[in-house]
Formats: C-alpha cells, structure tokens, sequence
C-alpha cells in the first residue's frame, strides 16, 4: 500500500460517519463507487455519504485500486462545516482543528511527512 492510499484511509477513519464526501474526479470510472455518487449543487462535484456501506465500499475501492488517485480535488464537510480538503489525488491536505487527530496521525502526517495542515476557517 502506497503512503497516499494510507493516508487517504487514516483520514476517513477520523470523518464521523454522517459526513459528506465531495469529489471532483472527472476521470474516475470505478462503477461501484460511481454507483454510490449523487449529484450536487456545485459544478463538477459529486457526492458521498460515509455512512454505511459506503465507508467501507470506498475505503475498500482505495485498497484495491488507488481511486483516490483520481480525485482532484475533495472536500469533506459535516454539519455545515468542512471538515477537510484534499488536493491532487489527496496527496495533501488540511484538516479542520475540530477533528481530534491522534498523536500518532500528527506525528507521521503533520510532522514528520508534512502533507497534511490545518484548515484556518
């Protein structure tokens, strides 16, 4: 397993399970997880709830075949709040201070490899 396709997992490992997934991914082909996507207000993004079966059909879809590496951009939002955005196949992104992150998630993310930061809204 890649560092990219780890860290993608450890971040929807933090998400509580009614956040909503936010995906540009125009080239993404994957039908099972294409199967799960709904449309949006906003041009170019589709969605995803975490809950259920969702999680682990994704996570599972991360594993097997990367598809993160298709994503240009994600943002993941609960409650009226976004929660974290991811870039280029979420290589990297930043988190919101409202999501307890574990210290060993701070250390090897934030730290140490210093692909993720923390979202200042």
């Amino acid at each position: 397993m890649t560092i990219e396709q780890q860290y993608f997992i450890d971040i929807i490992g933090l998400m509580p399970e009614q956040a909503i997934l936010y995906i540009q991914a125009p080239s993404l082909e994957y039908e099972p997880i294409l199967n799960i996507m709904h449309e949006t207000i906003y041009p170019y993004y589709r969605s995803i709830s975490l809950e259920g079966k969702n999680r682990a059909l994704l996570l599972n879809a991360v594993k097997e075949y990367s598809i993160q590496e298709y994503f240009q951009s994600l943002e993941i939002w609960n409650s009226g709040v976004c929660i974290f955005k991811g870039y280029d196949g979420v290589e990297i992104g930043d988190i919101s201070k409202e999501i307890e992150l574990p210290e060993s998630f701070t250390q090897k993310y934030i730290l140490k490899l210093k692909i993720c930061g923390y979202l200042y809204e």
